[in-house]
């Protein structure tokens, strides 16, 4: 929505040029690709939220791979559900840009991402501005620290993602529409938008497509779920660490049970050297303020 040269987001308002009209088109307002907004300390909710998700229901027999469908729980990697407190950070507003990752490329410093699948946006004209994909672990990690930041901790994510008070999604809870966020079944052709294509969508501190268009990495070791994860909002990592990193956010090509993977609280686990999954994985930074 533009007024006097104004671009809203829910709940932030950004000065940028009047060019950001195209918004509407599906070109994002990328002005400043490494814009960062801040989360401020104190408690939120993690997890799944019984008030908005059956937390305790059983998946069918279609999706449970001949374990029996009173053996998995659709939410068990998302409980218990709990009330941590976490520092006051930083966080990209948006998921990094091909531009933006180039720039590390071009100084030597990280690694080109893959070409090897038609979705890979690397190289691509006219996706410079899309977030950058067909990426490992590493490749995010070496990224982050070049630019001054780091991957985010899953804590971290999740709160800039939903807030304080367990919403289902970035938004709220109202399911996801092609409005609200880049996912499968939008007449995009399974592609990836430009970062800040849904603004509609935007998360309560005002992060930009934390629901769909890729997945993102975060800092974590996957485990099965939080019983005895950290309590301070910090990364929870093994001493030796594991062959799997979390995953946060969805993307659009999650076509089925997307109001599933879009949720906030929703975690899954990718290797740390992806091989298959690459099309579907990019990443965001954060930042710690100074003690």
């Amino acid at each position: 929505l533009l007024e006097a040269g104004r671009c809203f987001v829910k709940r932030l308002v950004v000065w940028i040029p009047f060019s950001c009209a195209l918004m509407v088109m599906g070109i994002a307002c990328c002005e400043n690709p490494d814009e960062m907004v801040t989360v401020p300390g104190g408690w939120f909710w993690q997890g799944c939220n019984p008030a908005v998700d059956d937390c305790y229901a059983l998946m069918d027999s279609e999706h449970t791979f001949d374990t029996g469908p009173d053996e998995i729980l659709i939410f068990e990697t998302e409980l218990p559900y709990r009330r941590l407190g976490i520092p006051a950070f930083e966080i990209d507003v948006h998921e990094v840009t091909v531009s933006s990752y180039d720039e590390c490329v071009s100084e030597g410093k990280c690694i080109p991402p893959g070409t090897y699948d038609g979705r890979c946006n690397w190289g691509v004209s006219g996706r410079e501005q899309h977030p950058v994909n067909c990426i490992d672990w590493n490749q995010a990690w070496g990224f982050c620290g070049w630019a001054g930041k780091r991957l985010c901790s899953e804590s971290e994510w999740e709160k800039a993602s939903r807030g304080q008070d367990g919403q289902r999604y970035p938004w709220g809870n109202d399911l996801p529409t092609c409005a609200l966020a880049v996912m499968g079944g939008c007449g995009v052709n399974v592609e990836t938008l430009p970062v800040g294509s849904k603004p509609l969508g935007a998360s309560p501190y005002g992060a930009l497509d934390m629901s769909g268009n890729v997945w993102e990495w975060v800092e974590d070791d996957y485990h099965v779920d939080y019983n005895g994860a950290p309590e301070d909002g910090s990364a929870w990592i093994e001493p030796r660490r594991s062959t799997m990193r979390v995953i946060r956010g969805g993307s659009v090509h999650d076509t089925h049970s997307r109001e599933l993977f879009l949720r906030s609280s929703n975690r899954q686990a990718a290797f740390v050297d992806e091989p298959w999954l690459g099309y579907d994985l990019g990443f965001r930074c954060c930042r710690s303020f100074p003690d």
